[in-house]
C-alpha cells in the first residue's frame, strides 16, 4: 500500500501493524523523518510526480492531503496516482468538503495560511470517477453548517 501525504506516519503504522506492507511519501522532509523514526519505508516525494514504476501498488491511501490540490490540477494528480496502481487496486481518499470552494483559508491556524480546495459531493464524485470506478462514498457530518468529512473508496479498472 502507498500512503501519500503520510505526515508523521500514524496511519501507515496502523496499517503495518495490521499486516500490510506500506510505503509512505510526503513532501516534507521533517514528516518523512518522523515516519523513518517509526521504521516505516518513507520517501520525500511530491504526489504530482510519484517516483515509482507503473502498476506498483495494490492500494493507495490519501487522508486529508488532496484537499490542498488546486482544482485545475486535481485530474493530473489522480492520473498520476492511477499510474502507480495495479489493475483492480483500491484507492481510499478522505477529505473535508461539502461546498465548492478554493483558496487560502483565512481561519487556518497555520502560518502562513494554507490553500484548501473543497468540493460538493457531486462535484467530487464526478471528478474522481473520470479515472476510477466508484465503490463507496459516504460523509461524516461534523458541526452544523461546517464542512464535513467525505470518504471515497474507488478502484482502478
Amino acid at each position: 500500500m502507498l500512503e501519500i501525504g503520510a505526515g508523521t506516519g500514524i496511519d501507515s503504522l496502523f496499517f503495518r501493524e495490521n499486516g500490510l506492507k506500506v510505503t509512505c511519501v510526503d513532501l516534507s522532509e521533517e514528516m518523512v523523518r518522523y515516519c523513518r523514526d517509526r521504521e516505516l519505508d518513507a520517501h520525500v516525494m511530491d504526489f504530482y510526480r510519484l517516483d515509482f514504476a507503473d502498476e506498483t501498488f495494490d492500494a493507495v491511501y490519501a487522508m486529508n492531503c488532496l484537499l490542498h490540490v488546486p482544482k485545475h490540477e486535481f485530474d493530473g494528480v489522480l492520473q498520476e496516482i492511477g499510474r502507480v496502481m495495479k489493475p483492480g487496486a483500491l484507492f481510499f481518499m478522505g477529505l473535508y468538503g461539502g461546498a465548492d470552494s478554493e483558496g487560502i483559508w483565512e481561519n487556518d491556524w497555520c502560518e502562513p495560511k494554507r490553500f484548501f480546495t473543497s468540493y460538493s459531493d457531486d462535484a467530487l464524485r464526478q471528478a474522481v470517477t473520470k479515472r476510477f470506478v466508484d465503490i463507496d462514498f459516504h460523509i461524516v457530518p461534523l458541526q452544523e453548517g461546517q464542512p464535513y468529512f467525505q470518504a471515497l473508496l474507488v478502484q482502478k479498472s
